[in-house]
């Protein structure tokens, strides 16, 4: 027996739901889902999309093909972030700021309105 998912597990609030994107994502499975939310809701619904580093360009592609597959047109909104990370502090001096290995964790949110 097939189970039926429920969007329930990705509404943040009544017409919007959100899904976080990240390198071992089933993107087939997310892009189903998305398709379905804006097939079962006559009124106006979001979907928001968040792609995390290795994921932004998979994130980008599944917006588009959400856009591409969605009967209706869907107003897109993207914002792009990134903040600086640090993984392993060492203490330099006690009158000096810490000092680590830092890198840069990238993000983008799409986000798909129905008109």
């Amino acid at each position: 027996m097939v189970e039926k998912h429920s969007h329930k597990n990705n509404m943040i609030e009544d017409g919007k739901y959100a899904f976080l994107i990240h390198a071992l994502t089933d993107c087939d499975v997310v892009l189903k889902e998305a398709v379905a939310i804006f097939q079962d809701h006559k009124r106006k619904t979001t979907v928001t999309l968040h792609g995390l580093e290795t994921a932004v360009n998979k994130t980008i592609t599944m917006a588009l093909q959400l856009q591409c597959k969605v009967a209706c047109d869907l107003q897109m909104n993207i914002l792009t972030s990134s903040v600086d990370l640090i993984d392993k502090l060492e203490l330099i001096a006690e009158d000096i700021e810490n000092e680590g290995l830092k890198h840069t964790c990238s993000n983008i949110h799409i986000e798909l309105t129905n008109a």
